[in-house]
């Protein structure tokens, strides 16, 4: 009885197409998680118009406080003050290519921050943690960081930064509400700078360096007051109307910024 085997020739044939077709496979299902990815954190941010919407039907068109250092006064952050509106499901406070924690092994730009604690954050806030950021300057607040006395609070300017409703925001596709950060919160100006490097952690002034994080290949994801989210050029966030006062003529130029970070140049 004549046995049908493969010659070795068939069989390192077989193996060869296998291996080319897997080397045509791998970067095609590669790419395709991480547009799933970069699909799912839009997703995520869009979810948070709702809950500011229904927080802001429910105070009067007013956002929240925001932190303040008086603990006694308690703070307020945007998780914690839209926690009974989005039933505080920790992952959507979360880029999914940005989970762990400088604890658990997390790293710029794919680190996450928090978990907060109850040492000056305040206890109400305890236990927190996330990827995203809010912009601050939407908040309805009018102290400075180390006292709740208006009498004493920063300057008038400072002040009239916060857009502190949502029907004071005119242009509300042209003012970022959430984005992808190392920090729960940013207040960008200007004259701020980027991140030197795409590994850059945030310290010093500059709050650009808060929130540019290139998660996704070249672009950030922003959720914008008016519900839509989208991608957003690295180099587009100097044009956004941040705060009330936010001059555009006084942004720092594309030359200026590519100067300050090189890495931008590929985007």
């Amino acid at each position: 009885m004549n046995r049908k085997a493969f010659t070795l020739i068939e069989l390192l044939v077989v193996i060869g197409v296998i291996a080319i077709l897997m080397s045509i496979l791998i970067p095609s299902l590669s790419k395709a998680r991480e547009s799933a990815r970069d699909a799912l954190c839009k997703a995520n941010l869009h979810g948070w118009a709702q809950p500011v919407t229904l927080y802001l039907q429910d105070y009067k068109d007013t956002f929240w406080r925001g932190f303040r250092s008086n603990q006694t006064a308690g703070s307020n952050w945007w998780m914690k003050a839209l926690e009974v509106y989005y039933a505080q499901i920790d992952k959507i406070r979360c880029c999914p290519k940005a989970l762990k924690t400088s604890a658990q092994g997390g790293a710029v730009p794919f680190l996450a921050w928090g978990p907060t604690s109850g040492t000056w954050w305040g206890t109400e806030n305890q236990g927190y943690y996330g990827s995203y950021a809010a912009n601050g300057w939407v908040e309805d607040k009018w102290t400075d960081l180390t006292t709740d006395n208006r009498a004493n609070a920063t300057t008038e300017w400072y002040r009239g930064n916060f857009w502190r409703k949502g029907s004071a925001i005119e242009y509300p596709e042209e003012v970022p509400l959430m984005t992808d950060s190392q920090w729960l919160d940013a207040w960008p100006q200007p004259r701020d700078m980027p991140p030197a490097t795409e590994t850059t952690a945030w310290s010093g002034a500059s709050q650009f360096a808060r929130v540019i994080q290139n998660r996704h290949e070249g672009h950030q994801n922003m959720l914008f007051c008016d519900g839509g989210s989208r991608a957003v050029p690295f180099l587009a966030f100097r044009t956004f109307r941040w705060h009330r006062n936010y001059n555009l003529s006084m942004a720092l130029t594309e030359e200026v910024w590519k100067n300050q970070a090189p890495w931008l140049a590929k985007y």
